[in-house]
């Protein structure tokens, strides 16, 4: 039985894996009961940086569905890898989002999605969140492989976890983290919020590229 199907069983009430860490499992099965449709689904690793003591990992999950096809999965990939360290250290830490049926963010205003927000948002059926750390030893707990995900509060608050590989007997963490430049720079906020919207613009661009390179031309 492949991973994400002996976690779907276990979550929906099967007994728990062989080799997998009960006290962790139990904690998040808890949630996924009280949460609305909720699921299992694979989680993908899109981007992996350092910038000084910190490391983090952009993940790509399906919204509908199980899996990412390796298509979608190659053009997130494209347009993350654009992203300053900087979109993701302001992206990193959230777990709770107000999200439509297709997956995109829901905002009062377009500036205030982050730069992997707008990215997640061009691809419908999938949702992009970020985690940081600055601790050697909690390295592992960004290497991640699945995720639950489920409806916390109506109408469209949802919670999304990640599960660590090693929670489910992995052993050694296979992540690895390429050293960025750091992006932060002195400047007035207008600079800011000026550089960071053309970056989001540049970004979309290029996925349309790409889209028009593999599936249109």
């Amino acid at each position: 039985m492949e991973e994400l199907e002996k976690l779907t069983s276990f979550f929906e009430g099967g007994p728990m894996p062989e080799g997998h860490d009960a006290k962790a499992l139990d904690k998040l099965a808890r949630k996924y009961k009280k949460w609305k449709n909720p699921r299992v689904v694979r989680a993908y690793i899109v981007r992996s940086a350092s910038c000084g003591d910190y490391r983090f990992c952009v993940y790509a999950l399906p919204f509908n569905g199980q899996e990412i096809d390796e298509q979608t999965l190659l053009e997130i990939k494209a347009a993350t890898e654009q992203l300053e360290v900087g979109h993701i250290r302001y992206d990193g830490g959230f777990c709770y989002f107000r999200l439509d049926e297709n997956g995109n963010h829901w905002k009062e205003k377009e500036d205030d999605k982050s730069g992997v927000q707008a990215i997640s948002d061009y691809f419908d059926g999938v949702v992009l969140l970020s985690r940081i750390t600055e601790s050697s030893n909690k390295i592992p707990q960004l290497d991640c492989h699945y995720a639950v995900l489920g409806l916390d509060k109506q109408p469209d608050y949802y919670e999304f976890e990640l599960i660590p590989n090693h929670v489910i007997g992995v052993k050694e963490c296979q992540v690895t983290f390429p050293v960025s430049i750091d992006d932060v720079q002195t400047e007035s906020p207008a600079e800011a919020k000026y550089r960071s919207a053309v970056k989001v613009l540049s970004i979309i661009i290029t996925i349309g590229f790409l889209i028009w390179y593999f599936l249109l031309r």
